[in-house]
C-alpha cells in the first residue's frame, strides 16, 4: 500500500521536520564546555609612605624685644611656621594635623591671656594659615622701672 503522492509529500515533509528537531536537539546535548583558567594574583599597593617627610613648625618671635612701661597693655605675637609634610606619593603631601595650646607666662601678678588666628583661645588649630599666636599682658602700675623681664609664650603641638 503505497501512499497517495500528496500524502507521501505531507509524509516526507514530516519526516523531514522531525529529522531537524532530532538533530537540533542531539546537537545541543552534544555540546561540550571548555574551561580556560586565567591565573592572576593580587599585588599589594606599593606603600610610597616609607620615606614620609612629617608636617613641621619652628614658632619664631615676631614681636622681637619690646620695651613696655608700666600700665601699658601689651601684645607679643608668635609665628608657628607651620608646614606640610613631604611624601612620595603621587599628588599628595602629608597634611599638617592637630591642634597648638598657647600659654604665655609673665611675672607674678601679670594677667596674661593668648589668642589664636584659627581656633580661638589657648587652643588654636593647626593651620598652615596660622600667622600670629597672640599674648596679652598689662604691665602692671608698680612694676619696677629699668628692671629686665623676660615673657615665656609656650606653644605646644599636638598632632
Amino acid at each position: 500500500m503505497f501512499l497517495k503522492s500528496k500524502n507521501k509529500f505531507r509524509f516526507v515533509t514530516v519526516s523531514f521536520l522531525l529529522a531537524s528537531l532530532v538533530t537540533v536537539i542531539s546537537s545541543a546535548s552534544a555540546d561540550t564546555t571548555e574551561d580556560v583558567f586565567i591565573p592572576f594574583e593580587v599585588e599589594a599597593p606599593v606603600d610610597c609612605s616609607d620615606d614620609d617627610v612629617p608636617a613641621s613648625w619652628m614658632p619664631e618671635n615676631i614681636s622681637g624685644a619690646i620695651v613696655v612701661n608700666p600700665g601699658d597693655s601689651v601684645t607679643v605675637s608668635v609665628n608657628p611656621n607651620f608646614e606640610n609634610g613631604i611624601t612620595d606619593c603621587p599628588g599628595s603631601s602629608v597634611p599638617l594635623t592637630g591642634y597648638v595650646i598657647s600659654t604665655l607666662t609673665v611675672p607674678d601678678g601679670w594677667t596674661p591671656s593668648t589668642e589664636c588666628y584659627v581656633g580661638g583661645p589657648v587652643v588654636c588649630t593647626a593651620a598652615l594659615e596660622e600667622e600670629d599666636v597672640e599674648g596679652y599682658f598689662t604691665v602692671p602700675l608698680d612694676a619696677e622701672l629699668r628692671n629686665d623681664y623676660v615673657a615665656t609664650f609656650s606653644l605646644t603641638w599636638i598632632p
